[in-house]
């Protein structure tokens, strides 16, 4: 029971959710930070399935995932990028401990 899951794929690009692939995305470059931009050029760089979309059409997909997952995410933070004009920075969040992903709620107003 169960163990069928872990022989079959996830995704399309295998058993990594996108969360996973931000996080090895930041903790590749020296400074652990990297624009949304660049996350897009290291996953195209180093996942055959998104060399493939590429800046095709197809791109805005899997592109609108990573811009949901670094917001959805706590384990993710932006950052204010120096040079003006530029990007902000994603960085993982060094106040996050837990080995879950839990997910930003949105706020709920009280109508009573």
């Amino acid at each position: 029971t169960g163990t069928r899951k872990n022989f079959t794929r996830r995704n399309a690009w295998g058993n990594w959710s996108y969360a996973d692939i931000i996080t090895k995305a930041i903790n590749s470059t020296p400074n652990k930070r990297m624009t949304l931009s660049e996350i897009y050029n290291w996953m195209m760089q180093n996942i055959p399935f998104f060399k493939e979309k590429g800046e095709t059409n197809s791109s805005a997909g899997w592109k609108n995932s990573i811009r949901h997952n670094l917001s959805l995410h706590s384990c993710f933070m932006k950052v204010q990028n120096e040079s003006t004009g530029k990007s902000s920075w994603w960085m993982l969040n060094p106040d996050y401990k837990s080995s879950k992903l839990p997910r930003r709620r949105a706020a709920t107003m009280d109508v009573s």
